[in-house]
């Protein structure tokens, strides 16, 4: 058996490297000169066979003329090395040498295994799609245009007129835009300011990092690059979802956030748009489209229980002055 490709050999309590030319015992290093050390390896290599003078004479002395003398002088010298070296290197009269010492064999490499794959982590916790968004498209576009300009923008206007459902289908058709996250928080059950930094976090589920404040968490995720932060319904916690978002758009660079609420949040550089009741024919247009297709909402107060009674303008939320809107669609 050949000894390409083989580092080191080891037999009882002896190493033989094979690329540094070294032999070690039990204690420590042992000297061993350049023809033993081709003598010994040699006879490992052909251990299988009893190994003619002349063939060792060749094979170390490179077919030079010597004294069968120096052959005998360099076996000696390996069965010093190696103490007792008759239990190693067996003298077969009229024939030669043979190793008859017992190699380990050399451990047997384990396939380098790919390390595990991580998860990826979700970067997204939009809400689906619960049916088609119909009559929105202009105002689609329109905050899709403002939120390419403003990190802030706050839809506005009364209950039922449908801010929640634009936010989502908004923000759904922008993830390409954010890739390194969309995000939404519901706010819109909470009633003490207090809660509403918890009820973020618990949304993106960064609250489960024990070791950090609340506040600390979300900076992680939303500081990732572009990622949108939706807030829904901020109405009853405005002061306090304001100031969570003063702190979140400072330390966030890549940050944009989309509100919807009553009213503007009064945070500098806020876009407000504000968001009418769909005017439609309902006899004409509404109703016989409805019953056609009955999985089609249009996101119109008629569908959220908010329709305006005849003669009865919709209430509006005048913005603040610190804030700037455009009229209604």
């Amino acid at each position: 058996m050949g000894l390409a490709g083989i580092d080191e050999v080891v037999f009882g309590p002896f190493r033989l490297g094979l690329r540094e030319r070294t032999l070690a015992g039990p204690r420590g290093t042992i000297s061993l000169k350049g023809r033993a050390f081709d003598l010994l390896t040699t006879l490992i290599e052909r251990r299988a066979e009893v190994v003619s003078k002349d063939e060792l004479l060749r094979r170390v002395w490179g077919g030079l003329w010597v004294e069968e003398n120096n052959l005998h002088v360099q076996v000696s010298a390996i069965r010093r090395a190696l103490e007792h070296g008759e239990r190693y290197i067996l003298t077969v009269p009229g024939r030669g040498y043979r190793f008859i010492g017992v190699l380990e064999e050399p451990p047997v490499a384990e396939p380098a295994q790919a390390p595990p794959i991580a998860e990826a982590a979700p970067t997204t916790n939009l809400p689906g799609p619960m049916t088609a968004m119909v009559g929105r498209e202009a105002e689609l576009a329109s905050i899709a245009a403002l939120l390419d300009r403003a990190c802030l923008v706050t839809l506005t206007g009364p209950s039922g007129v449908g801010k929640t459902k634009l936010a989502a289908e908004v923000a759904r058709g922008l993830r390409a835009r954010y890739p390194a996250g969309c995000w939404w928080a519901g706010l819109g059950s909470v009633s003490d300011g207090a809660l509403a930094v918890r009820a973020v976090a618990a949304s993106l589920r960064t609250d489960e990092i024990s070791e950090k404040p609340l506040i600390e968490g979300l900076v992680d995720v939303l500081g990732r690059g572009p990622v949108l932060l939706v807030l829904d319904g901020c109405e009853r916690v405005a002061g306090a979802t304001a100031a969570l978002v003063r702190e979140l758009l400072t330390r966030c660079p890549g940050l944009t956030v989309l509100g919807t609420s009553h009213g503007p949040l009064g945070v500098e550089g806020e876009c407000v748009r504000r968001l009418a009741p769909l005017r439609a024919p309902m006899a004409a247009v509404v109703a016989p489209a409805f019953r056609a297709e009955p999985g089609r909402s249009f996101a119109d107060p008629v569908w959220d229980g908010d329709l305006p009674r005849p003669g009865v303008r919709a209430a509006g939320v005048r913005p603040r002055l610190s804030s700037w809107s455009l009229p209604p669609a």
